[in-house]
């Protein structure tokens, strides 16, 4: 993940905003890269995981890219606090 790492870093100079690379596994989202710039928003380290929320824009944007037998697998994960959905 060294060139993850460095265009996430570039993107953070850039900006200057807090970003972040992750990737769907199997029902959750596994956070590869982060950075968080200073007076942003705060972004979870890498290896960590970003459960599906109703109140986290990622994983909403991320539920709603996924084709329906992902996002069902998604919504029905341990990784998942949408309920009911």
């Amino acid at each position: 993940m060294q060139v993850t790492s460095s265009a996430v870093e570039d993107l953070v100079d850039a900006v200057p905003e807090s970003a972040g690379f992750s990737l769907v596994e199997v029902g959750r989202i596994v956070v590869k890269a982060s950075s968080t710039c200073p007076d942003s928003i705060g972004i979870i380290q890498p290896g960590g995981i970003l459960h599906f929320e109703e109140d986290r824009a990622t994983a909403l944007v991320i539920l709603s890219r996924l084709n329906e037998s992902d996002r069902n697998t998604a919504l029905n994960s341990d990784y998942s606090l949408i309920k009911d959905a």
